[in-house]
């Protein structure tokens, strides 16, 4: 009885796992480009994660996928891994638009805006276009006195019994 448990036990693992039918598909059609949406790109340090898009142009069929490289700015370069984080140079665009993403480190100093280049090296599944790279400009946050004082901040004041309290805000 204990064989023909686990034989059942085995069997039903090999039918659950043999039901996947999640293969992503790379296109076929010909005619499809991608290229990045714009040549330039801005946002400010203080913004988080940031998505800068990349089109598809053309039918598909599947999925392409695109690898980018990343360059420092001819103006005041970025520093990867310093004044910003790539989340990941492989994209893959299932539909017309797809991102890539990366975080600005905010500094809490007052610089000049920093630049850096996403490029499109590879595309499997299309042909690289024309706008092939942008330059992404991190504005600096920290010149306005408003964005300055964005943030999560400790506020400690006086209650109605003279105790000091305190208490995180944002």
């Amino acid at each position: 009885m204990k064989y023909f448990k686990l034989f059942l036990l085995v069997a039903a693992v090999a039918f659950f796992g043999s039901c996947s039918d999640d293969k992503e598909t790379q296109n076929t059609n010909k005619d499809v480009v991608v290229e990045m949406e714009s040549p330039t790109f801005s946002a400010k340090e203080g913004a988080g994660a940031v998505k800068v898009p990349i089109k598809v142009t053309g039918k598909t069929n599947g999925n392409v996928y695109v690898t980018l490289a990343v360059k420092e700015g001819r103006v005041n370069p970025a520093k990867e891994d310093v004044h910003y984080y790539v989340t990941d140079k492989t994209i893959t665009i299932s539909d017309e638009v797809g991102y890539v993403e990366y975080r600005a480190v905010d500094d809490k100093e007052i610089n000049d805006d920093r630049t850096f280049e996403f490029e499109i090296v590879e595309a499997k599944g299309a042909t690289i276009g024309a706008q092939k790279s942008c330059i992404v400009t991190i504005e600096d946050n920290d010149k306005n006195p408003y964005d300055r004082l964005q943030g999560k901040w400790q506020l400690t004041g006086k209650d109605q019994d003279g105790k000091t309290v305190s208490w995180n805000v944002t």
